[in-house]
Protein backbone atom coordinates (compact mmCIF):
# COMPACT_ATOMS: atom_id res chain seq x y z
CA UNK A 1 0.00 0.00 0.00
CA UNK A 2 1.25 3.19 -1.05
CA UNK A 3 2.42 5.60 2.44
CA UNK A 4 1.28 8.93 2.12
CA UNK A 5 2.63 12.04 4.16
CA UNK A 6 -0.37 13.42 6.57
CA UNK A 7 -0.11 16.70 4.90
CA UNK A 8 -0.93 15.21 0.93
CA UNK A 9 -3.52 12.51 2.67
CA UNK A 10 -6.67 12.30 3.87
CA UNK A 11 -7.78 9.31 5.31
CA UNK A 12 -11.46 10.22 5.21
CA UNK A 13 -11.52 9.81 1.63
CA UNK A 14 -9.65 6.19 1.75
CA UNK A 15 -12.73 4.37 0.51
CA UNK A 16 -12.98 7.26 -2.66
CA UNK A 17 -9.90 6.12 -3.74
CA UNK A 18 -9.91 2.93 -3.93
CA UNK A 19 -13.54 3.58 -5.57
CA UNK A 20 -12.05 6.08 -7.97
CA UNK A 21 -8.79 3.92 -8.62
CA UNK A 22 -10.84 0.92 -9.93
CA UNK A 23 -12.80 3.43 -11.73
CA UNK A 24 -10.08 5.17 -13.68
CA UNK A 25 -8.54 1.49 -14.73
CA UNK A 26 -12.07 0.49 -15.73
CA UNK A 27 -11.85 3.93 -17.88
CA UNK A 28 -8.87 2.91 -19.50
CA UNK A 29 -9.95 -0.40 -20.13
CA UNK A 30 -13.32 0.53 -21.89
CA UNK A 31 -11.27 3.18 -23.69
CA UNK A 32 -9.11 0.63 -25.27
CA UNK A 33 -12.17 -1.17 -26.35
CA UNK A 34 -13.49 2.30 -28.27
CA UNK A 35 -10.05 2.80 -30.05
CA UNK A 36 -10.43 -1.05 -30.84
CA UNK A 37 -13.73 -0.82 -32.80
CA UNK A 38 -12.18 2.97 -34.28
CA UNK A 39 -9.73 1.27 -35.71
CA UNK A 40 -11.27 -2.06 -36.59
CA UNK A 41 -14.64 -1.33 -37.16
CA UNK A 42 -16.23 0.47 -40.22
CA UNK A 43 -16.53 4.28 -40.38
CA UNK A 44 -19.43 6.49 -39.47
CA UNK A 45 -20.70 8.07 -42.61
CA UNK A 46 -20.55 11.60 -43.14
CA UNK A 47 -23.42 11.76 -45.07
CA UNK A 48 -26.67 12.36 -43.14
CA UNK A 49 -29.14 10.33 -45.17
CA UNK A 50 -26.53 7.48 -45.26
CA UNK A 51 -26.07 7.71 -41.43
CA UNK A 52 -29.49 7.34 -40.72
CA UNK A 53 -30.17 4.59 -42.84
CA UNK A 54 -27.04 2.23 -42.26
CA UNK A 55 -25.22 3.32 -38.90
CA UNK A 56 -27.76 5.24 -36.06
CA UNK A 57 -29.69 1.84 -35.37
CA UNK A 58 -26.45 -0.50 -35.75
CA UNK A 59 -25.42 -2.16 -32.88
CA UNK A 60 -21.99 -1.06 -33.48
CA UNK A 61 -23.33 2.64 -32.49
CA UNK A 62 -25.38 1.72 -30.29
CA UNK A 63 -22.49 0.09 -28.32
CA UNK A 64 -20.28 2.56 -28.51
CA UNK A 65 -22.95 4.75 -27.01
CA UNK A 66 -23.56 2.45 -24.35
CA UNK A 67 -19.85 2.30 -23.35
CA UNK A 68 -18.75 6.20 -24.19
CA UNK A 69 -21.73 6.56 -21.27
CA UNK A 70 -19.96 4.37 -19.00
CA UNK A 71 -16.77 6.31 -19.87
CA UNK A 72 -18.42 9.31 -18.58
CA UNK A 73 -20.19 7.92 -15.38
CA UNK A 74 -16.59 6.12 -14.06
CA UNK A 75 -14.65 9.47 -14.53
CA UNK A 76 -17.00 11.07 -11.65
CA UNK A 77 -15.78 8.77 -9.16
CA UNK A 78 -12.22 9.16 -10.15
CA UNK A 79 -12.15 12.55 -10.22
CA UNK A 80 -13.89 12.68 -6.74
CA UNK A 81 -10.92 10.20 -5.63
CA UNK A 82 -8.23 12.64 -7.37
CA UNK A 83 -9.56 15.79 -5.73
CA UNK A 84 -9.46 13.69 -2.13
CA UNK A 85 -5.35 12.70 -2.34
CA UNK A 86 -4.48 16.05 -3.79
CA UNK A 87 -6.67 18.87 -2.50
CA UNK A 88 -3.81 19.48 0.33
CA UNK A 89 -0.97 19.45 -2.07
CA UNK A 90 -3.14 22.63 -3.93
CA UNK A 91 -6.55 22.81 -2.94
CA UNK A 92 -7.09 25.79 -5.76
CA UNK A 93 -5.74 24.10 -8.62
CA UNK A 94 -8.19 20.55 -7.91
CA UNK A 95 -10.95 22.47 -7.37
CA UNK A 96 -10.56 24.20 -10.73
CA UNK A 97 -9.16 20.91 -12.15
CA UNK A 98 -12.15 19.06 -10.41
CA UNK A 99 -14.19 21.47 -12.20
CA UNK A 100 -13.23 21.28 -15.46
CA UNK A 101 -13.54 17.23 -15.35
CA UNK A 102 -16.94 18.36 -14.52
CA UNK A 103 -17.81 20.66 -17.46
CA UNK A 104 -16.24 18.29 -20.18
CA UNK A 105 -18.16 15.56 -18.47
CA UNK A 106 -20.87 17.25 -19.01
CA UNK A 107 -20.49 18.27 -22.51
CA UNK A 108 -19.79 14.60 -23.54
CA UNK A 109 -23.15 13.80 -22.10
CA UNK A 110 -24.42 16.43 -24.70
CA UNK A 111 -22.76 14.76 -27.83
CA UNK A 112 -23.84 11.52 -26.05
CA UNK A 113 -27.84 12.54 -26.21
CA UNK A 114 -27.29 13.68 -29.83
CA UNK A 115 -26.12 10.13 -30.60
CA UNK A 116 -28.84 8.85 -29.01
CA UNK A 117 -31.60 10.80 -30.68
CA UNK A 118 -29.89 9.99 -34.03
CA UNK A 119 -31.30 6.27 -33.31
CA UNK A 120 -35.00 8.29 -32.80
CA UNK A 121 -34.14 9.96 -35.81
CA UNK A 122 -33.34 7.22 -37.54
CA UNK A 123 -36.44 4.82 -36.70
CA UNK A 124 -38.70 8.28 -37.91
CA UNK A 125 -36.66 8.17 -40.83
CA UNK A 126 -37.44 4.85 -42.12
CA UNK A 127 -40.78 4.62 -41.34
CA UNK A 128 -41.62 8.28 -42.82
CA UNK A 129 -44.28 8.14 -45.66
CA UNK A 130 -42.88 10.26 -47.84
CA UNK A 131 -39.95 12.24 -49.29
CA UNK A 132 -40.39 15.47 -47.50
CA UNK A 133 -40.79 13.81 -44.24
CA UNK A 134 -37.59 12.19 -44.90
CA UNK A 135 -35.63 15.70 -45.72
CA UNK A 136 -36.75 17.20 -42.38
CA UNK A 137 -35.35 13.70 -40.81
CA UNK A 138 -31.96 14.46 -42.51
CA UNK A 139 -31.52 17.75 -41.63
CA UNK A 140 -32.67 16.58 -38.33
CA UNK A 141 -29.82 14.17 -38.03
CA UNK A 142 -26.98 16.63 -39.94
CA UNK A 143 -28.07 19.12 -36.96
CA UNK A 144 -28.12 16.73 -34.10
CA UNK A 145 -24.20 15.00 -35.79
CA UNK A 146 -22.93 18.47 -35.44
CA UNK A 147 -24.38 19.47 -32.38
CA UNK A 148 -23.00 16.01 -30.74
CA UNK A 149 -18.98 16.65 -32.58
CA UNK A 150 -19.28 20.23 -31.56
CA UNK A 151 -19.54 19.24 -27.75
CA UNK A 152 -17.48 16.45 -28.08
CA UNK A 153 -14.64 18.72 -29.28
CA UNK A 154 -15.51 21.10 -26.49
CA UNK A 155 -15.24 18.47 -23.79
CA UNK A 156 -12.45 16.88 -24.76
CA UNK A 157 -10.70 19.81 -24.70
CA UNK A 158 -11.91 20.82 -21.16
CA UNK A 159 -10.83 17.32 -19.71
CA UNK A 160 -7.20 18.01 -21.60
CA UNK A 161 -7.02 21.45 -19.32
CA UNK A 162 -8.32 19.09 -16.26
CA UNK A 163 -5.60 16.57 -16.90
CA UNK A 164 -2.82 19.30 -17.17
CA UNK A 165 -3.65 20.90 -13.91
CA UNK A 166 -3.93 17.51 -12.66
CA UNK A 167 -0.45 17.02 -13.48
CA UNK A 168 1.47 20.01 -12.07
CA UNK A 169 -0.38 19.75 -9.02
CA UNK A 170 0.84 15.97 -9.19
CA UNK A 171 4.35 17.73 -9.37
CA UNK A 172 4.65 17.71 -5.19
CA UNK A 173 2.61 15.07 -4.54
CA UNK A 174 3.83 11.10 -3.62
CA UNK A 175 2.33 10.44 -7.40
CA UNK A 176 5.70 10.78 -8.15
CA UNK A 177 7.37 13.02 -10.85
CA UNK A 178 7.27 10.86 -13.92
CA UNK A 179 3.02 10.54 -13.85
CA UNK A 180 2.67 14.02 -13.58
CA UNK A 181 4.89 14.43 -16.09
CA UNK A 182 3.01 12.37 -18.33
CA UNK A 183 0.09 14.05 -17.10
CA UNK A 184 1.29 17.38 -17.97
CA UNK A 185 2.51 16.32 -21.52
CA UNK A 186 -0.64 14.36 -22.17
CA UNK A 187 -2.97 18.08 -21.62
CA UNK A 188 -0.34 20.01 -23.50
CA UNK A 189 -0.87 17.57 -26.33
CA UNK A 190 -4.98 17.59 -25.83
CA UNK A 191 -4.90 21.33 -25.88
CA UNK A 192 -2.72 21.71 -28.84
CA UNK A 193 -4.75 18.47 -30.79
CA UNK A 194 -8.16 20.66 -29.49
CA UNK A 195 -7.00 23.60 -31.10
CA UNK A 196 -5.50 22.32 -34.20
CA UNK A 197 -7.44 19.46 -35.32
CA UNK A 198 -4.97 17.99 -36.28
CA UNK A 199 -5.37 14.06 -36.54
CA UNK A 200 -2.32 12.80 -35.32
CA UNK A 201 -2.25 14.73 -31.83
CA UNK A 202 -5.55 13.52 -30.96
CA UNK A 203 -4.59 9.94 -31.70
CA UNK A 204 -1.33 10.82 -29.44
CA UNK A 205 -3.34 12.40 -26.95
CA UNK A 206 -6.08 9.65 -26.68
CA UNK A 207 -2.85 6.65 -26.40
CA UNK A 208 -0.88 8.96 -23.66
CA UNK A 209 -4.66 9.72 -21.84
CA UNK A 210 -5.19 5.97 -21.72
CA UNK A 211 -2.05 5.74 -19.74
CA UNK A 212 -3.01 8.32 -17.87
CA UNK A 213 -5.73 6.78 -16.97
CA UNK A 214 -4.06 3.47 -15.78
CA UNK A 215 -1.28 4.79 -14.09
CA UNK A 216 -3.41 7.27 -12.06
CA UNK A 217 -6.02 4.72 -11.73
CA UNK A 218 -3.66 2.18 -10.12
CA UNK A 219 -1.74 4.43 -7.70
CA UNK A 220 -5.30 5.86 -6.57
CA UNK A 221 -6.12 2.53 -5.61
CA UNK A 222 -3.23 1.44 -3.94
CA UNK A 223 -3.40 4.65 -1.54
CA UNK A 224 -6.63 2.82 -0.46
Amino acid sequence: MVQMEASSMDITWKGLYKVGGASLILDCVLLLVILGTFFAGPPAPTDPAQYLKTFATSSLNILTTAVFIAIAMLLVPGILGLYGALKQVNRTWMLVATGFFFLGIGALFVGLSAMVASVSLSQSYSSASNAALQASYVAGAAATIAIGNSAEFIGGFIISLGVLLIGMTMLKSVFGKPLAYLSIVAGLVGVAGSATSYFALAIAYLLLYVVWLFWTGFKLWKMG
